[in-house]
């Protein structure tokens, strides 16, 4: 997979849009830490799809920076610095840092790894906003 192919999948203006499901494999595995409600492991663009559409239902997410590093022809890592969590029932904030690792196999994304600095805060948030994992 070209360089340009990862970092297409990983623009921050193709965040949470429906083009860049084009881009992720039938099985692709999308793993979150295990405290979250919808936390552990989903398959594919309908798992990523169903994790997507309940955060943003429920939350207004602003990122301060985005650093993005490709390694090798398969990796993708990408920080979050400053991303605030805003929970639109309560008003509540929470801002942490994020990192996503992206593994890709013939132009597509096969596996996700997301890591938060305070994946409690975020469960917390998730609660009170009543999202339900689906």
């Amino acid at each position: 997979m070209t360089g340009d192919a990862r970092q297409r999948f990983v623009d921050p203006q193709m965040q949470w849009s429906e083009e860049q499901y084009d881009y992720i494999h039938p099985d692709c595995v999308i793993s979150h830490p295990p405290v979250l409600q919808y936390g552990g492991t989903k398959n594919g663009p309908a798992g990523m799809k169903s994790i997507i559409d309940g955060l943003a239902a429920n939350f207004e997410l602003h990122v301060e920076k985005v650093e993005t590093q490709l390694f090798g022809d398969d990796l993708v890592v990408q920080r979050f610095l400053g991303a605030t969590f805003v929970n639109r029932k309560s008003g509540r904030r929470a801002t942490m840092n994020v990192v996503e690792i992206y593994r890709f196999d013939d132009g597509l994304c096969v596996e996700q790894d997301n890591f938060y600095k305070s994946p409690e805060i975020v469960a917390e948030m998730i609660a009170e906003a009543g999202y339900v994992a689906p």
